[in-house]
């Protein structure tokens, strides 16, 4: 959807459809050397996101602050499923808020990149990206996670067996936004929060069924409980 409406730019016009191939004015932008909408401007990333480095030193965190390392990130997925407890932290971490957005610093192609839906602590490994306005957060992910972001953050990486990413560099790829008399990103933030939930709430509901899952297992290898038919409980043996 982001590269339906921001990069193709087929975004829903006044009347419902599709901007660009239903004729929609597209004026030249010499900033990304391309078309884009009538009204739109480009902007770099730091005017939609900041870089936040709110260190936090080790095990100054209890047990129940989530600690998201790098290997908590999956490729290519916005989802944050697993994460550590902040105990676990041995060196210093950066502190995230549910909303900032993380991004692997180490070997950036690797495409990790996600959104945090809960307060926590992070490696320094991982970049964190505070959104500025609310109606262009998801506008700003859609941006970090595409495909052009990360391999404009891997050109700019340094260090030959461990590259990192740039900031300095990343901070200013431009982004194409709607002016500010558009609805079109609100409207488009207003349908990934309710994607978002939905993700909110499966990951919360298998983290659930783990810990059911976990507690149950040795009680079945044991012999403490027994199954005692298709679509019932265990039953303490």
């Amino acid at each position: 959807l982001y590269d339906y409406w921001f990069v193709q730019f087929d975004f829903p016009d006044a009347n419902g459809r599709p901007y660009k191939s239903s004729g929609g004015r597209m004026v030249w932008n010499e900033g990304l050397k391309r078309e884009i909408p009538a009204g739109w401007e480009a902007v770099p990333l730091s005017r939609l996101v900041e870089e936040v480095k709110d260190g936090v030193a080790p095990n100054a965190s209890d047990n129940t602050t989530p600690y998201v390392g790098l290997e908590h990130i999956a490729r290519r997925s916005i989802v944050i499923s697993s994460w550590a407890a902040a105990d676990k932290a041995t060196s210093n971490k950066i502190a995230f808020r549910k909303g900032d957005i993380l991004f692997g610093k180490i070997r950036p192609y690797f495409h990790k990149v996600a959104l945090a839906m809960m307060d926590g602590i992070a490696s320094t490994d991982a970049i964190v990206m505070r959104p500025k306005q609310q109606d262009f957060a998801a506008l700003a992910l859609g941006a970090i996670f595409s495909d052009r972001f990360v391999e404009t953050a891997t050109a700019s990486s340094t260090g030959s067996k461990m590259p990192r990413a740039d900031w300095n560099v990343m901070r200013r790829y431009n982004i194409a936004i709607p002016g500010k008399a558009s609805a079109i990103a609100s409207a488009y933030q207003q349908l990934f929060d309710g994607i978002r939930g939905k993700i909110e709430n499966n990951v919360q509901q298998n983290r659930e069924l783990t810990r059911f899952r976990d507690w149950l297992l040795p009680l079945l290898m044991n012999g403490q409980v027994r199954v005692t038919g298709a679509g019932q409980m265990p039953e303490q043996a």
